[in-house]
């Protein structure tokens, strides 16, 4: 906790100071959103970027949809699919602390394929709902572009501002988060 900008305590909930956890939405908002305004003020995607640029062949791309669709929840995708408790079931060494970056990395491989396979509820722009499979998909894009893991753009984003906050992906649990 911070008063005035000088840190006044530490409190953790439920867990120690040091024990990792999933922000869920608060990713995107912290990592993801910075991300793409960093990339957008770089010239490398914009909101009109056509998904297909990534996923050529999915229902998004048929549809026309843009990095901007996924970013305002009117991509047309559904709120959310049982993507990780599909393969919680099927590759149970992920609950192990010592489970391998290269099973990790798979998973999130097959993970990130299925949700670009994820068929439409309604055509983009036709409606605004939040999707957390868009927010997946999107930060999946914007660690393409930037060349590096989504998390390892927002340290640097972070470091740049003096932000003391940290994500690290579980697919790298056992390696340097920071390393491209």
């Amino acid at each position: 906790m911070f008063h005035r900008g000088q840190e006044v305590g530490h409190a953790a909930v439920g867990s120690g100071e040091d024990t990792p956890f999933d922000l869920a939405s608060l990713t995107k908002i912290l990592c993801t959103a910075p991300a793409f305004v960093r990339l957008w003020a770089e010239g490398k995607v914009g909101p009109s970027t056509p998904v297909s640029r990534w996923i050529d062949r999915s229902p998004l791309a048929r549809h026309g949809a843009t990095l901007g669709d996924l970013l305002a929840h009117r991509s047309g995708l559904p709120a959310w699919s049982p993507f990780f408790a599909v393969v919680l079931h099927t590759v149970p060494e992920l609950r192990r602390a010592d489970c391998p970056p290269g099973t990790r990395l798979s998973v999130r491989s097959e993970v990130r394929d299925a949700a670009a396979r994820s068929p439409l509820d309604v055509p983009p722009g036709t409606r605004t709902l939040y999707s957390d499979i868009g927010f997946l998909l999107a930060g999946e894009m914007l660690a393409e572009v930037a060349g590096m893991p989504l998390d390892s753009v927002h340290g640097r984003l972070s470091e740049r501002l003096g932000v003391a906050s940290h994500f690290h992906r579980l697919s790298t649990r056992g390696q340097d988060a920071r390393d491209p």
